[in-house]
């Protein structure tokens, strides 16, 4: 039940839900990309994607210096088609 608490209190910020409908959208996408079509700071995009990542709603990939994120399709995530079909909302 804390991991719903939590991704509950991730979900209840519209820069966050914003970057899932994004990210459901347009598929894997570097954090610059990110904060310049959602008009915000390369700064508040990464803090926000770090805070969606640590519930598994996100998953992010490493490539040199630049870091891309993507919709976690993991199956283990119980609740995830569920939030899914509200976000897409």
């Amino acid at each position: 039940m804390e991991l719903v608490v939590k991704v509950f209190k991730a979900l209840a910020n519209q820069k966050r839900l914003n970057m899932l409908r994004l990210l459901m959208r347009d598929g894997e996408l570097p954090v610059s990309v990110i904060a310049k079509r959602l008009r915000i700071s390369f700064t508040s995009a990464s803090k926000n994607l770090l805070k969606l990542e640590n519930v598994g709603l996100v998953k992010r990939r490493e490539d040199s210096i630049w870091i891309y994120y993507e919709i976690n399709r993991d199956r283990k995530y119980p609740y995830r088609e569920l939030l899914f079909k509200f976000v897409k909302k």
